[in-house]
């Protein structure tokens, strides 16, 4: 069990940590025979902890605009760290992560009772919540936003079921998309990242119930919505009261943790995995009880303390290296390194993470919701389900 721990650990801080590497990479490639059925369990829960905060890392620093005019309208993490205060910004991140796993796991003997209902019940209508989302968050993008939604999706249409050779689709869309385009606008508009002080995020008391409790039902509720993230319901969220950068930092990153903690209940109530973890545990040791369910999800409360202390260091330790002409020098070396590993896995990836790169340049600039480009995935993911294509 210890070592299933520490190997996800690290594979969570990894893939946390270098802009571009998923954990799906890991589940994805990742094979051991030398794990045993609680290792592999161990394994995938403790990734997950720590990679859920630790993400938040490389769009507090990578791809920053150089003006608060734009900031308001596209990450809201980047408006702290543009404002110097992205330890504060971890901070609200660690509370919603582990307030919303905490109320997940309270949940957790319902959770299991109703979703085999729910999923029976909402399966016909997936593909068209899918796309009602996407519509809806175009929608408050505007025409910007519609030519966003049009390019990712094409593009992600001819990679996943077009004739390209792509080694790593996933990868090479998420790299380019979030890690190269981010990184190439962030050298162009020769951008510096101001110091970093630190801070306590200042909430109230009723705030943290409110938004934990919200993001373990929506998250539970998004682990039924393939190709979709937390950022892409947040056209829905503001319309349930999530108006503020405190109370939306709150929510989207509890809803990370929310559709862990359920993917693993769904992979034993239901047999069907739904997300990378998932489909490792199901394809290592096939189907899993419910004291099993019960053991991960401690492991992945217990881990997750250590992912959110993680990040807060980091951000502590980054916000004070990462300041000016050095944030140049690290973007630089991660957009380099990026584009020489897809030229590693092939021109078809290259090119790939290029396309996705120019979309994602494009919707930085414009101001659009830089989450719309994942209707690479999300859309034909929901044509697939509806039979089209």
């Amino acid at each position: 069990m210890l070592g299933g721990a520490f190997l996800g650990i690290f594979s969570g801080m990894l893939s946390g940590y270098i802009p571009g590497l998923h954990p799906n990479t890991f589940f994805s490639e990742f094979d051991p025979t030398y794990l045993d059925r609680e290792d592999v369990l161990t394994f995938a829960s403790a990734c997950s902890a720590v990679n859920v905060p630790l993400s938040k890392v490389e769009s507090m620093f990578l791809g920053v605009p150089d003006d608060q005019a734009s900031v308001a309208v596209l990450i809201p993490l980047q408006r702290y760290t543009i404002e110097g205060r992205a330890e504060e910004a971890a901070r609200l991140v660690a509370l919603g992560t582990l307030s919303t796993g905490f109320f997940a796991a309270v949940a957790l003997p319902y959770i299991v009772k109703i979703v085999g209902p729910m999923y029976v019940a909402s399966k016909p209508i997936i593909p068209w919540l899918v796309l009602t989302i996407l519509a809806l968050q175009t929608y408050d993008n505007g025409l910007r936003g519609l030519a966003v939604f049009s390019a990712s999706s094409a593009v992600g249409y001819v990679v996943l079921s077009g004739p390209l050779d792509v080694a790593s689709p996933l990868e090479a869309m998420l790299s380019g998309f979030y890690a190269i385009g981010p990184g190439l606008s962030c050298l162009m508009n020769r951008t510096s990242i101001p110091k970093q002080r630190p801070g306590k995020p200042a909430i109230s008391g009723k705030e943290l119930p409110k938004c934990g409790i919200l993001a373990a039902l929506a998250g539970c509720a998004l682990g039924f919505l393939p190709g979709l993230g937390p950022a892409n319901v947040v056209s829905v969220l503001t319309r349930l009261g999530v108006d503020t950068t405190e109370r939306y930092l709150l929510v989207t990153s509890g809803i990370d943790a929310a559709d862990a903690v359920s993917s693993i209940v769904a992979l034993h109530a239901l047999g069907n995995p739904r997300s990378g973890a998932s489909v490792f545990i199901q394809r290592s040791v096939g189907d899993i009880t419910y004291p099993e369910v019960l053991a991960s999800v401690g492991v992945y409360l217990l881990v997750s303390v250590l992912g959110a202390w993680l990040l807060i260091f980091s951000t502590r330790v980054l916000g004070g290296v990462l300041s000016g002409a050095r944030a140049r020098v690290l973007t630089g070396t991660v957009v380099l390194g990026l584009l020489a590993l897809m030229t590693f896995h092939g021109l078809g990836s290259l090119g790939t993470a290029i396309a996705c790169a120019g979309i994602g340049i494009y919707a930085l600039r414009s101001g659009v919701d830089p989450s719309l480009c994942t209707s690479a995935l999300a859309l034909p993911t929901a044509l697939k389900l509806l039979g089209v294509g």
